[in-house]
Formats: structure tokens, sequence, C-alpha cells
């Protein structure tokens, strides 16, 4: 259920290594503090706004990482090669169900074709990765909880934007919206039905005017439930996004109001959800 397609730019590829210290922290995927982040620290730093003098290319990337594969967005910044001949890459990324930056740094080497980057939240590492654009390569496309750890989990990326320095602000919408609404769950012939609230969550990022990722998780009749996630291609004010299933889940996304609300409609999804759950609803602020 997730897009297989990747996007080749010829214009480079890279390989990356990124030295680690001696030790350093162990993290895991999409496990960080529920504790509100101050409003300094929402913001995509200085990446997403205005490029720091000397960049020489900006990329946007979705990926999958870990074991669910859970979507992230991804924005690096590639500087001028230095003397030692590897191009030094600034950046964050965020999952798109937390939504909460987390740093990038390392370098792209083009002798190898890759990229080596470590991850780290609020100061601390927290994360190690490798991969590159253009397959096959002698390496690996794997994250880590740190350098050297040999428990390697899942990373797929795909380059969705490329600019050049005369181009390279990036606008990144993003939102989470929700559905509340009360369920019924059957407790046996004793105790009958018992109503029960639960919250429907749609989280969403536009990157630019083509696409639109997001993460849909819905409860229904029974506690039954339902979930999914990829990247859709918009079209107009519509963002649609087929899987790569047999049965080829189709939602619609309508962002024709999406500053308050998306409203969200499906066909043949029923490999994503229990019987009584369902992706047709309206989410907002």
């Amino acid at each position: 259920m997730s897009v297989r397609s990747i996007i080749f730019f010829s214009s480079l590829f890279f390989i990356y290594a990124c030295d680690a210290p001696e030790k350093e922290s162990e993290g895991e995927i999409r496990e960080y503090s529920d504790e509100p982040i101050p409003d300094e620290e929402q913001k995509p730093s200085d990446f997403g706004e205005d490029d720091p003098e000397g960049t020489d290319s900006k990329h946007v990337l979705y990926c999958e990482i870990g074991l669910y594969e859970k979507p992230a967005i991804m924005v690096l910044d590639w500087m001028t090669r230095d003397e030692n001949g590897v191009y030094p890459i600034k950046g964050y990324y965020f999952y798109i169900d937390h939504q909460k930056n987390l740093d990038l740094e390392g370098f792209s080497d083009p002798s190898t074709r890759g990229i080596y980057l470590t991850e780290s939240y609020k100061g601390k590492k927290t994360g190690y990765m490798e991969f590159a654009q253009d397959v096959p390569w002698e390496g690996e496309n794997y994250w880590a909880a740190s350098k050297g750890n040999s428990d390697k989990q899942t990373f797929y990326s795909e380059d969705l934007m490329f600019r050049d320095n005369m181009g390279a602000q990036v606008d990144i919408q993003k939102g989470q919206y929700t559905n509340p609404h009360t369920i019924t769950i059957y407790m046996g012939d004793e105790e009958g039905e018992v109503e029960e609230s639960v919250t429907d969550e749609l989280n969403w990022v536009i990157i630019n005017q083509e696409f639109f990722a997001f993460d849909i998780s819905t409860t229904g009749r029974n506690a039954h439930t339902g979930e999914a996630s990829g990247l859709a291609t918009i079209k107009g004010n519509k963002a649609i996004w087929i899987s790569d299933s047999e049965e080829h889940c189709k939602l619609t996304f309508d962002l024709s109001k999406k500053e308050s609300s998306i409203e969200v409609s499906e066909e043949n999804c029923e490999y994503y959800h229990g019987a009584h759950a369902s992706f047709d609803w309206n989410f907002s602020k």
C-alpha cells in the first residue's frame, strides 16, 4: 500500500558517509516526547524558509521508514563541494503522523553515489541512515538507531522536488485534522451495546501543487479500525491516491477548504479497514 515509483534526477547521483563519535545515544523510530514544542521549534528551521548562503541545491523527498514503513517528508540542502570533494548536507525530516522536525546532517560523496545522514532531535542524536537515489549500489538503504547498529530498518525514498539555488525556497503546508464521533460496541447479551467516544485522524502534507502525502486512521462500530498512508497526486482541488494492492483502493481528498477541513471519500478500500470502519469522513481542525 505504498508508492513504489522512483524518480531519478540526472543532475546528481550521490552516496553519503557520516562519521559518528565513538559512543552515541541510540534512538527509536517515531518515539518522541509528547510534551508541547515551543513555536520556534515547530518551524521547519531555516531550510524551509530562507536558504543559507552557499546552498547549491535543495531536494524534497517522500520516505517510508521502519517495520511499518511509516511515511515521512525530508528536505535536504546540498552545499557547495568542499575541499575533500564531498557535498555537505543539512536539512530536516518529519513523520507525517507526528509532524515534529528532526534535524539531519551529513554529506554526499560522488564517488560512492549515496547519502549518509545523522539524525538528531533537540540536539540529541536519535538515528542514522544510509541511502542512494540511484540503484543498484554497493551499500544498503536503511535507518538505524545509530551508526554501526545491526538492527537496520527499512528505508525507502522517492525524490519529489529538486531546486537549484536560484529557486530553492520550499513552502510545505501540513496539518493534523480530526473527526471525533461516537461508536457503539456490543458487549454481550447482558450489557448489550455501549457507546464510546473515538477520534479519527488525518495527518497530511502538501509538498507542492503536485503531491499530497497523508496518514489516515479511523475507528468504526464494534471498534473496527482502518489505516492507510501514501503519496497522492493533486489534480485541481482534489488529491487522489490509488493503492498498488490488488484491490486498487482509491482515496479522494477534497482540498477546496483545506485551511479548515478536508473531506475524504473511498472506493474499494475494504482491505484497509474493518467491515464497520470507513474513510468516508470530513476531517477538520
